[in-house]
């Protein structure tokens, strides 16, 4: 059986905070922001990517990468906030 997935508009836009820019934190935020929420993703690191950056040198893994590229264009097309090199505490967030 074939099931669709739709991403639901919200009709209250919440403020999302996601801690990490691996895929699983670049995945919430994408479909919080097409949900329309304003999203902020913080990443203690220069680049965006967590784990998938260090698998991407394993000999046949260099199509990691190109899920790194995918969630950089969707940062830019869902006007995500990315704040990297950012070394916060939760009150400061």
């Amino acid at each position: 059986m074939k099931q669709n997935c739709f991403i639901h508009q919200h009709f209250l836009v919440k403020k999302i905070a996601v801690v990490g820019s691996g895929p699983a934190g670049l995945a919430a935020a994408t479909v919080a922001a097409k949900r329309g929420h304003n999203v902020t993703i913080f990443e203690g690191r220069e680049t965006i990517g967590g784990q998938f950056l260090f698998a991407s040198k394993i000999p046949g893994k260099e199509e990691f990468i190109e899920t790194i590229r995918y969630f950089n264009k969707m940062i830019e097309v869902h006007n995500i906030t990315l704040k990297i090199k950012y070394l916060g505490e939760c009150r400061t967030i």
